[in-house]
């Protein structure tokens, strides 16, 4: 049987916490870290896929990265997206802010720890959704 819903996450910007971009040093691994993720139910996902295809072809883009698009072409994918049955949770976090978080997790399996962190921090939010909503994890696919 097939799960009632699909979560689908992506992240943009990079785990590294070293040599991290500041406006005193303008290389070096992204100032943020985010996290973002679609509960899509199941059944809506191959038209949620034309949908986001149309806008794709519409735009004449290979893909859907705002990195790549123009404001009006961003504004647009926004517009549509808005206009779709998914329900979106992020997660932002500035790598300035880490603290003393970021000498607890110093060593080989930093960037990993780092990542895993804000994972853990954004499938929070996606468990108090669930929590609220009677949803159970037999209910959810989750793809990274």
């Amino acid at each position: 049987m097939s799960k009632k819903y699909t979560l689908l996450i992506d992240e943009s910007g990079d785990q590294g916490l070293e040599r991290v971009m500041t406006h005193e040093q303008p290389f070096g691994a992204s100032s943020y870290l985010t996290m973002g993720a679609v509960l899509v139910p199941t059944t809506l996902l191959p038209s949620v896929r034309e949908q986001l295809d149309g806008v794709r072809s519409k735009l004449g883009v290979t893909q859907l990265h705002c990195t790549d698009m123009n404001h009006l072409n961003v504004a647009y994918l926004a517009k549509t997206m808005s206009r779709l049955r998914i329900l979106a949770f992020g997660v932002i976090s500035k790598k300035s802010t880490l603290g003393d978080y970021r000498k607890m997790i110093e060593g080989k399996k930093q960037a990993q720890d780092y990542y895993n962190k804000c994972s853990q921090y954004l499938f929070e939010l996606v468990a108090m959704f669930c929590s609220e909503h009677g949803l159970g994890s037999a209910d959810i696919e989750i793809l990274f």
